[in-house]
């Protein structure tokens, strides 16, 4: 996947996280060293570049060929709502009741939203926020057939050519999540998993976050996103609750500040604590 312009990679990662594949990451001409070491110490059996020329240039995509031995290939295209019409087809996800309707861009709650999507084995659609969505995508998801279509973002953000197009494709019901932030949004998940183990923790770059989905989800472990100096309040039940024996920083020290780290660590040794004198 490419770093540049994340709506595919807001795509991809929740059916990563079910099927349990690793995901790289490119930039749109150049491979990266690491990207290109862990390719070839892989030696995967099937690669799949997803986008474009503009997202993974033809370069790129001839260097990982050669890299894997021409066992790669492409899916997608620039246009992200393509790219959700050409996912969907080849892995429908575990749960098709349920599709989250994202804008093409990536702010806000929206990397967020592939989390949310990926812990419940659902997929994650994005099209832009006006007009009417392409036919492709309406057939798609009309084979589908889900029962609720769950829109990112405020109703208003969103043109009624895309929501009407939406619900007459598939009769399912149209829901604008009332949720407040992407930290309140991931911290509704982890009401039912259970307490005591291992949790990550990751920084505000959508790149680590989507990277840590799928590690996370693969490996059943909760995840918490701190995009601030502090651990927000909004993780105050769920932390208590979790009783955390081990935190995974997924982030780089200057992602994760001191503060953020020491508060984590008190977290730990508070759970610690409790268990000891149970």
């Amino acid at each position: 996947m490419s770093v540049h312009r994340l709506a595919a990679a807001r795509i991809v990662v929740p059916i990563a996280a079910q099927l349990g594949w690793p995901i790289m990451w490119v930039r749109p001409g150049t491979v990266p060293s690491t990207t290109r070491e862990d390719l070839a110490g892989l030696s995967p059996e099937r690669v799949i570049v997803v986008g474009g020329d503009e997202l993974v240039n033809a370069d790129s995509f001839e260097r990982i060929r050669e890299i894997v031995g021409g066992r790669a290939e492409r899916m997608g295209s620039d246009d992200a709502a393509q790219t959700s019409v050409e996912l969907l087809r080849a892995f429908p996800p575990a749960d098709p009741s349920t599709v989250h309707i994202t804008p093409s861009h990536s702010a806000g709650r929206n990397p967020a939203v592939s989390l949310a999507a990926a812990t419940a084995g659902q997929f994650v659609v994005a099209c832009d926020e006006a007009g009417t969505p392409p036919q492709q995508l309406v057939d798609a998801l009309a084979g589908l057939s889900p029962q609720r279509l769950l829109v990112s973002g405020n109703e208003e953000d969103w043109s009624s050519e895309t929501i009407e197009a939406l619900r007459a494709a598939t009769g399912a019901t149209i829901e604008f999540p009332t949720i407040n932030g992407p930290q309140a949004l991931v911290a509704s998940l982890w009401d039912d998993h259970e307490p005591g183990g291992e949790i990550m923790v990751v920084g505000k770059s959508s790149v680590e976050l989507l990277t840590a989905v799928v590690a996370a989800v693969s490996t059943d472990r909760a995840l918490l996103l701190c995009t601030t100096n502090r651990v927000p309040r909004v993780y105050d039940e769920i932390l208590t609750r979790l009783e955390p024996r081990h935190i995974i920083l997924a982030a780089s020290p200057t992602a994760l500040p001191l503060r953020v780290r020491t508060a984590l660590g008190e977290v730990v040794a508070r759970s610690e604590g409790e268990s000891a004198t149970g």
